[in-house]
């Protein structure tokens, strides 16, 4: 069962001000979810500063750029790779998600729990949705 996330215009629109005002990137029709897969390149390089920002600990910022990269391009090449990334933070930053296990690296299975446990909080997500906003860089 595939569940793609959506964000809503209120998340489309502070993505988009965070891509602009952080990354330079062009503005954008916030009201188009189409524009969700537009092109778009943020190098990992330059988002880890932006990243590192949030509070969150870095062995989960790169469990959660592996999950948007899967392919492992090293490049955010799609706002929603973005809208998302944005989303695993806030949880984080709110504590939705699960402690990592002790060890250094991350398994294909932690990744996969991280899908389920987002796909089946969903319901929840949505109706908290005004308190996942990720926090912007201090």
């Amino acid at each position: 069962m595939a569940t793609s996330y959506r964000p809503t215009a209120l998340e489309r629109a502070y993505a988009s001000h965070l891509l602009q005002t952080y990354f330079q990137t062009p503005h954008s029709d916030d009201n188009d979810i189409e524009i969700d897969n537009t092109p778009l390149r943020i190098p990992g390089r330059q988002a880890v500063p932006f990243l590192t920002t949030s509070g969150v600990e870095r062995t989960l910022l790169r469990l959660f750029w592996s999950v948007v990269d899967p392919e492992a391009v090293g490049t955010l090449v799609v706002r929603n790779q973005f809208q998302v990334l944005l989303l695993l933070v806030a949880m984080a930053q709110a504590h939705f998600l699960p402690p990592l296990t002790a060890t250094a690296t991350t398994t294909a299975g932690e990744i996969m729990n991280l899908f389920i446990i987002i796909i089946r909080s969903n319901i929840n997500i949505n109706s908290k949705r005004t308190n996942m906003q990720c926090m912007p860089p201090r």
